[in-house]
């Protein structure tokens, strides 16, 4: 389909969630693929348990204080650390949990009830 043209194809069971990480990335790129594995979902947790457990102690404070909704100006005056430093953590632990964008991210820690 996508050789037809087609900017993006979402599933009729797809959640909000996932409407919304389709439409970011069609904004971004122009275009979105869903995944298409049908991966169950015990496999699925297992696969974000793993992602989660590389994370280093710093990479998850940062990610917990930016999805409590603080700025990453905000964390690095709190944790004496620069906004670089900072923004390079935040971005380092995105990269290992699989997200792309600040939005994506947020909607995972929600789905996964993290830093609740």
């Amino acid at each position: 389909m996508y050789e037809l043209g087609i900017s993006a194809v979402i599933s009729k069971s797809a959640g909000l969630e996932q409407i919304l990480v389709a439409l970011d990335a069609f904004y971004r790129e122009g275009h979105y693929q869903q995944n298409t594995l049908d991966e169950s979902p015990n496999a699925d947790a297992q696969g974000f348990a793993h992602r989660l457990g590389l994370l280093t102690v710093k990479e998850f404070e940062v990610l917990r204080l930016f999805a409590s909704g603080r700025s990453v100006s905000d964390i690095a005056l709190s944790l004496n650390r620069s906004i670089k430093t900072i923004s390079t953590l935040k971005i380092s632990g995105m990269r290992k949990l699989e997200v792309e964008s600040d939005q994506a991210l947020l909607i995972l820690c929600i789905k996964a009830n993290l830093f609740a």
